[in-house]
């Protein structure tokens, strides 16, 4: 009996560290470039209220932590992206991100950003995300290309 007092117990720690462990993951995202090219996302929130339409992505968010692919954007070839935003921060760190194919980060919005900005891209998959450590607040967003490009929802891909 007393053996079985001390395995629960054991069991027990063992489960605190591994949440503790995902907890400092979903953290990690913001400060650490090398964790935003992983091939998953890994993100809680307290509140997310909205989603994608189309080319347009807006939510409304509480207590966001980690990264979260919102869009795969495929191309044949090079081409420019146009990204219109409006991000209103609350609380906490957020930013939106482009990760592209050979593993380069672009910086697309830090904190509270509005307005239109253009980036020339190289052919391949490109994923653009949100990342955020403790945030809350809100974002719109609106992509476009005159170039063909395919525009899928992350969260539709199965790899």
């Amino acid at each position: 009996m007393k053996n079985r007092k001390i395995i629960i117990i054991i069991l027990l720690f063992i489960s605190l560290l591994y949440l503790g462990y995902k907890d400092y993951e979903k953290l990690s995202f913001y400060k650490d470039t090398k964790m935003l090219n992983l091939e998953y996302d890994n993100f809680t929130f307290n509140k997310n209220i909205g989603g994608i339409k189309d080319n347009e992505y807006k939510l409304v968010y509480s207590e966001f932590n980690g990264m979260n692919s919102v869009w795969d954007i495929t191309s044949k070839g090079d081409f420019r992206l146009k990204i219109t935003l409006n991000s209103k921060v609350l609380e906490g760190k957020f930013k939106a991100v482009l990760l592209t194919s050979d593993s380069e980060v672009i910086n697309v919005l830090e904190q509270s950003d509005n307005g239109t900005k253009s980036f020339d891209l190289k052919q391949g998959d490109t994923r653009l995300a949100i990342v955020g450590e403790k945030a809350s607040g809100e974002i719109y967003i609106k992509v476009e290309s005159e170039d063909n490009i395919e525009l899928m929802p992350y969260y539709a891909i199965t790899k």
